[in-house]
Protein backbone atom coordinates (compact mmCIF):
# COMPACT_ATOMS: atom_id res chain seq x y z
CA UNK A 1 0.00 0.00 0.00
CA UNK A 2 1.28 3.64 -0.77
CA UNK A 3 1.69 5.75 1.36
CA UNK A 4 0.32 9.25 -0.85
CA UNK A 5 -2.64 8.34 -2.26
CA UNK A 6 -3.24 9.90 -6.18
CA UNK A 7 -7.47 10.60 -6.54
CA UNK A 8 -8.27 9.79 -10.15
CA UNK A 9 -10.84 12.23 -11.61
CA UNK A 10 -13.14 10.86 -13.85
CA UNK A 11 -12.88 12.79 -17.14
CA UNK A 12 -15.82 12.95 -19.34
CA UNK A 13 -14.60 12.23 -23.58
CA UNK A 14 -16.57 15.62 -24.50
CA UNK A 15 -15.58 17.67 -22.36
CA UNK A 16 -13.49 21.08 -23.73
CA UNK A 17 -10.83 22.68 -22.81
CA UNK A 18 -10.84 25.75 -20.69
CA UNK A 19 -11.04 28.75 -22.88
CA UNK A 20 -8.06 31.04 -23.37
CA UNK A 21 -7.52 33.62 -20.44
CA UNK A 22 -8.64 37.16 -21.55
CA UNK A 23 -6.11 39.37 -21.95
CA UNK A 24 -5.05 41.59 -19.17
CA UNK A 25 -6.31 45.19 -19.08
CA UNK A 26 -4.79 48.45 -20.79
CA UNK A 27 -2.84 50.64 -18.71
CA UNK A 28 -2.86 53.98 -20.02
CA UNK A 29 -0.44 55.69 -18.22
CA UNK A 30 2.25 52.62 -19.94
CA UNK A 31 0.38 51.74 -22.82
CA UNK A 32 -1.57 54.44 -24.52
CA UNK A 33 -0.27 57.56 -25.72
CA UNK A 34 1.94 59.97 -23.97
CA UNK A 35 0.45 63.80 -24.65
CA UNK A 36 -3.26 62.80 -24.78
CA UNK A 37 -2.34 60.98 -21.22
CA UNK A 38 -0.77 64.37 -20.21
CA UNK A 39 -3.06 66.37 -21.14
CA UNK A 40 -5.87 64.13 -19.52
CA UNK A 41 -3.80 63.82 -16.50
CA UNK A 42 -3.05 68.05 -16.33
CA UNK A 43 -6.39 69.69 -16.92
CA UNK A 44 -7.02 69.78 -13.23
CA UNK A 45 -3.87 71.56 -12.11
CA UNK A 46 -3.90 74.07 -15.18
CA UNK A 47 -7.89 75.00 -13.80
CA UNK A 48 -6.51 75.10 -9.92
CA UNK A 49 -3.85 77.31 -11.57
CA UNK A 50 -5.45 79.56 -13.48
CA UNK A 51 -7.86 80.34 -10.26
CA UNK A 52 -4.81 80.67 -8.20
CA UNK A 53 -3.76 83.63 -10.45
CA UNK A 54 -7.17 85.03 -11.11
CA UNK A 55 -7.52 85.52 -7.35
CA UNK A 56 -3.98 87.23 -7.22
CA UNK A 57 -4.72 89.48 -9.73
CA UNK A 58 -7.82 90.39 -8.39
CA UNK A 59 -6.23 91.05 -4.74
CA UNK A 60 -3.73 93.40 -6.54
CA UNK A 61 -6.03 95.55 -8.46
CA UNK A 62 -7.84 95.98 -4.63
CA UNK A 63 -4.83 96.74 -2.38
CA UNK A 64 -3.48 99.03 -6.02
CA UNK A 65 -6.65 101.34 -5.31
CA UNK A 66 -5.97 101.06 -1.47
CA UNK A 67 -2.18 103.31 -2.38
CA UNK A 68 0.85 102.56 -3.14
CA UNK A 69 2.22 102.37 0.37
CA UNK A 70 -0.22 99.53 0.79
CA UNK A 71 1.07 98.24 -2.95
CA UNK A 72 4.70 98.40 -1.60
CA UNK A 73 3.74 96.33 1.75
CA UNK A 74 2.31 93.69 -0.21
CA UNK A 75 5.60 93.75 -2.73
CA UNK A 76 7.37 93.38 0.46
CA UNK A 77 5.60 90.13 2.33
CA UNK A 78 4.84 88.50 -0.72
CA UNK A 79 7.77 86.73 -1.22
CA UNK A 80 7.37 85.08 2.36
CA UNK A 81 3.47 84.53 1.88
CA UNK A 82 4.78 82.32 -1.52
CA UNK A 83 7.34 80.35 -0.06
CA UNK A 84 5.20 79.61 3.06
CA UNK A 85 2.24 78.70 0.92
CA UNK A 86 4.53 76.45 -1.48
CA UNK A 87 6.17 74.59 1.26
CA UNK A 88 2.79 73.67 2.81
CA UNK A 89 0.90 73.19 -0.05
CA UNK A 90 2.43 70.27 -1.35
CA UNK A 91 5.59 71.59 -3.84
CA UNK A 92 8.49 70.30 -1.04
CA UNK A 93 5.37 68.77 0.97
CA UNK A 94 3.83 69.27 3.98
CA UNK A 95 5.19 66.76 6.32
CA UNK A 96 8.61 68.48 5.03
CA UNK A 97 7.40 71.83 6.06
CA UNK A 98 5.95 70.50 9.27
CA UNK A 99 9.02 69.09 9.90
CA UNK A 100 11.22 71.97 9.90
CA UNK A 101 9.06 73.78 11.67
CA UNK A 102 9.39 71.01 14.58
CA UNK A 103 13.18 70.96 13.77
CA UNK A 104 13.50 75.02 14.18
CA UNK A 105 11.01 74.74 17.53
CA UNK A 106 13.35 72.25 18.71
CA UNK A 107 16.43 74.59 18.25
CA UNK A 108 15.46 77.42 19.20
CA UNK A 109 14.07 75.87 22.52
CA UNK A 110 17.37 74.19 23.30
CA UNK A 111 19.49 77.80 22.75
CA UNK A 112 17.52 81.03 23.46
CA UNK A 113 20.57 82.79 23.15
CA UNK A 114 21.38 81.68 19.74
CA UNK A 115 18.35 83.52 18.17
CA UNK A 116 17.80 86.86 17.68
CA UNK A 117 14.32 88.34 19.29
CA UNK A 118 12.00 87.61 16.10
CA UNK A 119 9.41 90.57 16.05
CA UNK A 120 6.28 91.10 14.12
Amino acid sequence: MPDIAVAEIPVDEEERPLPPPEPRARNALVDGPILPTLLRLAWPNVIALSAGTCVVIAETSYIGRLGVEALAAMALVFPCVILTMTMSGGAMGGGVASAMRVRLARAMSTAPRAWPRMRC
